[in-house]
């Protein structure tokens, strides 16, 4: 279920499944992922690599 490069996107990509993987009880953190997972959802890869160099 590779869809993301190895570079700087592979990277964020595998960060941001190691925060999700963490559990924390943090109640705003736990909203705010869910957030980002929806988003995550939405995005597809071209939107990923063209917003990402802004972030």
């Amino acid at each position: 279920n590779k869809i993301f490069p190895n570079g700087r996107l592979g990277i964020f990509v595998n960060r941001y499944k190691a925060n999700n993987i963490a559990p924390k009880t943090d109640n705003g953190s736990q909203i705010l992922r869910s957030r980002l997972r929806v988003e995550a959802r939405l995005f597809n890869p071209m939107l990923f690599n063209f917003f990402l160099p802004i972030l």
